[in-house]
């Protein structure tokens, strides 16, 4: 970001040597050069720290989309895992009841049922 100009007095330099208004008139710039580096200096450090920003961030959304891609594939075995129990826990039931025949606990009666 280039520094604002700043809209002051130009400074005159003396032409017919006079010692005192030319010192002035360098300290004047000197001052006026001294404000544009502290400036820029300025502009720097707040450049730096918004990059430091800028890259803490992407390395934050990797990292969620590394934690991402962990969570789906988890949730890929899972879902599989649960298919094979599923297969396993209904199988013998299943087949019981395709064969026209009650599952083991259905149509069981137990004392003191009617």
């Amino acid at each position: 970001m280039p520094a604002p100009t700043s809209v002051e007095e130009p400074v005159m330099i003396p032409v017919n040597g006079d010692a005192k208004a030319m010192a002035k008139a360098e300290k004047a710039a000197a001052d006026a050069r001294a404000k544009e580096i502290a400036q820029a200096a300025a502009d720097l450090k707040a450049q730096k720290e918004a990059d430091k920003k800028a890259a803490a961030q992407k390395q934050a959304e990797a990292e969620i989309q590394h934690l991402n891609q962990q969570l789906n594939q988890r949730v890929s075995d899972l879902v599989e895992v649960n298919k094979e129990l599923e297969r396993f826990s209904w199988s013998p039931s299943e087949g019981a009841n395709r064969a026209g025949r009650p599952a083991p606990s259905e149509g069981v009666r137990t004392r003191g049922s009617s």
